[in-house]
């Protein structure tokens, strides 16, 4: 299992009915498709069902007891704002490109 989509399901225990496509997209850096297709394919896994609204399973609740995550709330134990989200991505890639740049400097100016 995915830790991303374990973590989704930790949020849909944790929030119950107040979940919001909003929230996991701006959480997990998802796009709202992206959000949608993962929420579908949690569905075809028998991990989430529709009923008035989207809950955990039987089989989601004992993959997070499996992994003693059952009893986490999503809010409180993790700092979602730097885990997933899109700014986070975009600076570890800009660190990256830097680290780069600076090292094909180092090896044009050794060449020559």
């Amino acid at each position: 299992m995915d830790y991303k989509n374990l973590l989704i399901l930790v949020y849909f225990n944790s929030v119950q009915a107040s979940y919001s496509y909003r929230e996991i997209s701006d959480n997990f850096g998802l796009s709202f498709f992206q959000v949608e297709n993962l929420i579908n394919k949690l569905q075809e896994e028998n991990l989430l069902t529709l009923e008035g609204y989207y809950k955990l399973t039987s089989a989601a609740v004992k993959l997070l007891e499996k992994y003693n995550m059952l009893h986490i709330d999503y809010f409180e134990s993790f700092e979602v704002n730097s885990i997933f989200t899109k700014n986070q991505w975009v600076l570890m890639n800009y660190t990256f490109l830097l680290d780069l740049q600076k090292k094909s400097s180092k090896l044009l100016c050794d060449s020559q």
